[in-house]
C-alpha cells in the first residue's frame, strides 16, 4: 500500500494546458508491472470516476486505484484519490491519496505523513530541456526523489494499449524504505491525456530492476 502511494504522488503531476493525465470521466486505465526477468508481478488499474469541471485548465478529478496480482486478483482495499488542475498545471491531493493507507496502519498513521512535490512536465517540453526535482517522504519511514530530469527526445510509443507520441524523460533515482537504499536510474514515457505510458527502472550497473507498461484503455 505504501508502494500504491508513491506511484500516485511521483509519476502524474505535470504542467500543461493540455496535461499529461486522463480528464475523461468514466475512464480507466491499466498498467502491467514486471521484475527483472520481465515476469509479469502484478496490476494496478486507475478509475476516474468524476471530474468537476470549471474550466479545460481548471478542473478536479476523483479516481480510484486498484492493485492485482498476476492473476488479476485484489491484492488490496481500492484507494482513492484526488487531482486538481488550476491553470493547467496539475496537483495530487496527497492526503486523500495516503487516507486509505494510514487508516490501515491503525496507530502509525499519525506519524505517516506524506509529502512533497512530484514530476512536472511542461506543455511544450523540448529536447534536452531540464525539468525540476522530485521528492516525496513518508514519515521517516519512506523516501524518494528523481534528480537530473531530462527531456532526452519526443517518441512514438506502442503498447498493447495503442500508439502514442510521448516525450521520454531520463533521470536519477534514489529510495529508501525504512534501512533498504536502491539507486539508479529510471526512464518513463508520458502522453497527453494519458500521462505514463511506459516506465523502466535500473539500477547503478544499468540492468533493468522493474517496469511498468500501460495495456488497457477502457
Amino acid at each position: 500500500m505504501i508502494f500504491v502511494a508513491v506511484m500516485l504522488f511521483c509519476n502524474i503531476t505535470t504542467h500543461a494546458q493540455s496535461v499529461y493525465f486522463p480528464s475523461e470521466e468514466g475512464l480507466t486505465v491499466e498498467y502491467v508491472t514486471k521484475n527483472a526477468k520481465d515476469k509479469v508481478t502484478g496490476y494496478i488499474s486507475y478509475k476516474f470516476h468524476e471530474i468537476d469541471w470549471q474550466d479545460e485548465s481548471n478542473f478536479t478529478v476523483r479516481y480510484q486505484v486498484l492493485t492485482m496480482n498476476s492473476k488479476h486478483k485484489e491484492t488490496s482495499q481500492p484507494v482513492e484519490a484526488t487531482a486538481k488542475v488550476v491553470n493547467g498545471t496539475v496537483y495530487l491531493d496527497a492526503t486523500s491519496a495516503f487516507s486509505d493507507v494510514a487508516s490501515a496502519l491503525g496507530q502509525m498513521s499519525e506519524i505517516m505523513v506524506m509529502e512533497g512535490n512530484g514530476l512536472v512536465i511542461p506543455s511544450d517540453v523540448t529536447t534536452g530541456q531540464k525539468l525540476e526535482d522530485a521528492h516525496v517522504t513518508i514519515g521517516g519511514m519512506v523516501s524518494s526523489s528523481c534528480t537530473n530530469i531530462t527531456a532526452t527526445a519526443l517518441e512514438e510509443l506502442t503498447t498493447e494499449a495503442g500508439t502514442f507520441q510521448t516525450v521520454r524523460l531520463d533521470m536519477d533515482v534514489a529510495s529508501k524504505v525504512l534501512i533498504i537504499k536502491f539507486e539508479g536510474t529510471s526512464t518513463q514515457w508520458c502522453a497527453k491525456g494519458i500521462g505514463l505510458v511506459r516506465a523502466i527502472h535500473y539500477d547503478k550497473k544499468a540492468k533493468v530492476t522493474s517496469s511498468m507498461e500501460l495495456v488497457k484503455i477502457i
